[in-house]
């Protein structure tokens, strides 16, 4: 009989053990790179979203700051603001002086304009703003051509100022007062002084939050006005009250020869621009949203990264 020969095949171990080896090791690092990008994922979403807060709040309705006009404390003269107007002479036909304050909300912007109108072919004097207001002009006209604001009280009308219409005056700084002087008109219309003045509102549409200035004025001779001669007395003082569209008014008489407006504060609302402020709280609202539900993806794919896999029990023997 011949002897059955026996083949001995090579053995496969450590081929299989590499290559199982090899794996693992390609594997770990598969883990390791997925991990590391989930993990700059994670990063990234939470830069989008601290900037998402950080501009939602920035957008969120805050307390209304005070502009620069605003009167901070009505018993100091260097921070309130006071519009005089002063003319001369007072005792002749068909005069009247007058200074008014007054309103226009365009787009969702205020603008204030000061008028002084004095109607005679001979009148003198001077427009003076005293404190905030002097600084805050942006152009004056007289009866339409620009004019150019001086420094410190008139020292020409030609007649003293009664104490009552120096006082907010005469302790201020010389750079805190300007005027615009003026000298009679040939034209029939007489004097127009227009101003236009900034920082005399905080506009939050559809809220629009308005200061004014004090206002006063003064002619020479109104002491003159009679009881019985009312008719005369033609200098006034004005500023709208844009809330209820009254006028609010004071003029000189026997009893009050400089007429005076306080300065005063007043929120008025329109209801055209309320959807300005429905779009304003939608986009808020949005953007909030969208914050939340990148938060909550964070988190769960935080919770999947750290989650400990279960361990595979044994079989049993």
């Amino acid at each position: 009989m011949t002897a059955s020969r026996r083949v001995t095949r090579p053995s496969m171990g450590p081929r299989r053990r590499w290559s199982a080896s090899k794996r693992k090791a390609v594997r770990s690092n598969s883990e390791s790179s997925t991990l590391t990008r989930k993990i700059w994922q994670i990063v990234a979403k939470l830069v989008f979203v601290g900037a998402l807060v950080a501009f939602t709040y920035s957008l969120l309705p805050g307390q209304v700051e005070l502009p620069p006009g605003a009167p901070i404390d009505h018993g100091s003269v260097d921070r309130t603001s006071t519009v005089a107007l002063f003319t001369s002479p007072y005792a002749v036909d068909n005069y009247s002086a007058r200074l008014s304050w007054d309103w226009d909300v365009v787009s969702g912007n205020s603008q204030a304009t000061l008028f002084a109108v004095v109607r005679s072919r001979t009148a003198q004097g001077s427009l003076v703003l005293g404190g905030p207001v002097s600084q805050l002009v942006e152009a004056c006209f007289i009866n339409g051509a620009p004019t150019a604001l001086s420094q410190g009280m008139p020292n020409t009308l030609g007649f003293p100022l009664p104490e009552k219409a120096r006082f907010w005056f005469e302790t201020r700084p010389e750079d805190k007062v300007m005027r615009v002087d003026f000298q009679g008109d040939p034209g029939p219309g007489g004097v127009v002084i227009i101003c236009e003045v900034r920082g005399f509102s905080s506009d939050v549409p559809p809220d629009h939050y308005l200061y004014s200035p004090m206002l006063t004025a003064y002619a020479d001779g109104s002491g003159a006005v009679t009881e019985e001669d009312l008719s005369a007395a033609e200098v006034c003082v004005s500023t709208n009250n844009a809330q209820d569209f009254q006028v609010l008014r004071e003029c000189a008489d026997t009893l009050n020869l400089v007429p005076k407006v306080e300065a005063q504060e007043q929120m008025i609302n329109l209801p055209q621009e309320q959807g300005i402020r429905e779009t304003h709280l939608i986009l808020i609202g949005a953007l909030a949203g969208v914050a939340a539900a990148t938060l909550f993806d964070i988190v769960n794919s935080l919770l999947k990264l750290i989650r400990i896999p279960k361990r595979k029990s044994s079989p049993r023997t």
